[in-house]
């Protein structure tokens, strides 16, 4: 018996949280990180001014938009400073 591994898409529009952006290996299935970075560097570099703030929706939740993390992404990967 042969076990699929799910595909995980990430979505072009819509509101994503930080186990979305930076993925959680202790899920079952386990989600993969759309920015490979470290959650301390992610804060980090909100603090900085070079990643998005985000959008706060109550004291201990905050989403990001999917497009501005797209963008930021295109961003690393074309090497320009974020």
């Amino acid at each position: 018996m042969s076990q699929h591994c799910p595909v995980y898409l990430f979505p072009a529009t819509g509101l994503a949280r930080v186990s979305d952006i930076l993925g959680n290996r202790k899920a079952d299935p386990p989600k993969p990180a759309f920015i490979s970075i470290s959650r301390t560097e992610w804060y980090r570099g909100i603090g900085q001014g070079r990643f998005p703030q985000g959008i706060k929706l109550s004291r201990k939740t905050r989403v990001w938009s999917w497009e501005e993390l797209h963008a930021l992404k295109a961003r690393i990967e074309a090497n320009q400073p974020v």
